[in-house]
Formats: structure tokens, C-alpha cells, sequence
């Protein structure tokens, strides 16, 4: 049973090796953490990894009394306009307006029923339909709608009874131009709001950030 421990603990002594990074930074601190698309969040914590974000060995010095707030900003999973300019700029400047077009069919199928004591095929139809960017796809019916990208950002305010909570910043066009107030995003900061389309092809090519 001794050596079962020892070989117990040595595999615990492992993956704790495996999950955390070794750091002799004393006091309060966080590192930085990259993902895949190169938006950066400052963590402090010494995971190697944590929600697709990659640890670096850079790292910023945090007060004891910025602990909260902190913990706010890593459960809310905030990250810091500041931090990230040059991937937003970016994603506005690749992220244009498009055409999604609508389509809809029936197809008929043969469903084996038992009617009285004889078993028949009967038809059941099913419609099938959905949104394409294929102008050309079969089954159109017309209706279009203008796809366009949206952006949010936030700020942390003090509730009426001293909690952080979130504030979305009202316009969704360009948040780089509200970051003072508004100072963070979310990983996925970036959505999809569908219009009535108005526009017609040659307008909806063409950028509108």
C-alpha cells in the first residue's frame, strides 16, 4: 500500500507539472494568454492553458485590492480593447456586408401505415428551407436579407448594492472609437445582425465600417 501511494502521488506530482507552468514571480500578478486568433487577456493564474488561451511568460503587477474586480473580469471573460487593438482593427476592416438568399422545397416520402389490417405506403411530404449565400442555389424564393457585423463592448459599473456589473456600449458599429468608456470586449466580441434587405447588389459589396 506504501508504494501504491508513492506511485499515486508521483502521478498527481505529474499532472500538476503538466496543467501549471513554474513561476517564481512573487506578489500578485498575471500573465498574459494568447489564443489562435491572437487576442490577448491577462490571467492570474499559471495554467498553461485556459479556454483556448495560451500562456505567455510576459505578466503585468496587480494590487491585492484589484482582487475582485479581477475575479469579475476573468468570470465574465473580459478582455482589454487596449490590449487587442490591431485584431479588432483587423476584423472591421476584413468583415464586409453580404446577400444571404432564401430557399425552400417539399420532397415526398413513402411511410409504411397500418390501415385496419393492411399495411400501406403513404406519402408524407416535408418542406425543407433555410439561407444560402448562393445566388444561384435551387429553390429560391426571392427573399433576401442584408447580413451585416456587429460589434460589442462593455464597462464595468457598481450596482446600487456595490456589485460589478456589465454596461453594453450602445453603438455596435466601431468600438475602437468608444474604448476610453467602454474598455472591453469578449472573445467573441463579433456577431451577425440580419436586415431586411434594402440594398441592392452592387451597394451590398461594398464596406460599411
Amino acid at each position: 500500500m506504501k508504494n501504491l501511494k508513492i506511485y499515486w502521488d508521483a502521478i498527481k506530482k505529474k499532472v500538476y507539472t503538466l496543467k501549471y507552468a513554474d513561476c517564481h514571480i512573487y506578489g500578485y500578478h498575471a500573465h498574459k494568454y494568447v489564443n489562435e486568433d491572437g487576442l490577448v487577456r491577462y490571467l492570474p493564474m499559471e495554467k498553461h492553458h485556459y479556454k483556448g488561451f495560451n500562456r505567455c511568460e510576459e505578466y503585468i503587477t496587480l494590487h491585492k485590492d484589484q482582487k475582485d474586480l479581477i475575479d469579475f473580469m476573468v468570470k465574465k471573460g473580459l478582455l482589454e480593447i487596449q490590449d487587442n487593438t490591431d485584431v479588432i482593427k483587423r476584423i472591421q476592416e476584413n468583415n464586409e456586408d453580404y446577400i444571404e438568399y432564401y430557399y425552400e422545397y417539399t420532397t415526398t416520402s413513402f411511410v409504411p401505415m397500418q390501415v385496419g389490417k393492411v399495411t400501406q405506403l403513404m406519402p408524407v411530404n416535408r418542406t425543407e428551407d433555410g439561407w444560402t449565400t448562393n445566388p444561384n442555389h435551387s429553390d429560391l424564393t426571392g427573399e433576401t436579407r442584408l447580413c451585416h457585423y456587429e460589434y460589442t463592448s462593455y464597462k464595468i459599473v457598481v450596482d446600487d448594492r456595490g456589485r460589478y456589473t456589465l454596461e453594453e456600449c450602445p453603438d455596435k458599429e466601431d468600438i475602437l472609437a468608444h474604448k476610453d468608456e467602454y474598455p472591453f470586449i469578449r472573445e467573441n466580441f463579433c456577431n451577425i445582425a440580419y436586415y431586411e434587405n434594402e440594398l441592392d447588389n452592387e451597394e451590398t459589396n461594398t464596406k460599411r465600417h
